[in-house]
């Protein structure tokens, strides 16, 4: 009698035991992957970021320099008309 005793309650600490290392590493396992997921999402959060920035920049650039070289095309055009015409004449 005592030794069924003991060994079921042997069988009840090994299975209390099993299941709470099975626990932990599921805990553990899980806080890492929500980790790893949350840093994997910052990084291609700012990639993101950082790329319609720059996108943004040199279409505002290239808007800048366009508008710019239309306008001072037409400036030359403006100033040098009058001596075009005092040449001719």
């Amino acid at each position: 009698m005592v030794v069924v005793v003991v060994v079921v309650v042997v069988v009840v600490v090994v299975v209390v035991v099993v299941v709470v290392v099975v626990v932990v590493v599921v805990v553990v396992v899980v806080v890492v992957g929500l980790v790893v997921f949350v840093v994997v999402v910052e990084v291609v959060v700012v990639v993101v970021v950082v790329v319609v920035v720059v996108v943004v920049v040199v279409v505002l650039v290239v808007v800048v320099v366009l508008r710019t070289s239309k306008k001072t095309k037409q400036i030359l055009k403006d100033k040098t008309r009058p001596l075009f015409k005092e040449y001719i004449s």
